[in-house]
């Protein structure tokens, strides 16, 4: 016999919670948040915890990624033009890329 789970419907308190939660640790996305509100003892069904982050706006903070122009470009780079293949006589092919 399978065991049926118990969701808890989303009400006021609920959503205060959520967005508590959200304000706590703004990375999560609804996979994150799901399973911190698993840790506190709520069930909440997943589809209805997505859907309500979707009708309140509630996003996953992206990761801060430093901004990729500030170095040179590729083919201005300093790193060398030859690769040595791995043969028997080590013949270099010149890279143009």
């Amino acid at each position: 016999m399978t065991q049926r789970h118990v969701f808890r419907v989303i009400d006021e308190a609920l959503a205060r919670q959520i967005e508590e939660l959200h304000k706590q640790y703004p990375k999560l996305g609804h996979h994150g948040l799901l399973a911190a509100l698993e840790d506190a003892g709520v069930k909440v069904h997943p589809e209805d915890l997505e859907r309500f982050m979707q009708q309140h706006h509630i996003r996953a903070q992206k990761p801060w990624h430093p901004y990729l122009r500030l170095g040179l470009p590729r083919w201005m780079a300093f790193g060398g033009g030859a690769v040595r293949t791995e043969c028997a006589r080590k013949r270099i092919r010149w890279r143009l890329w």
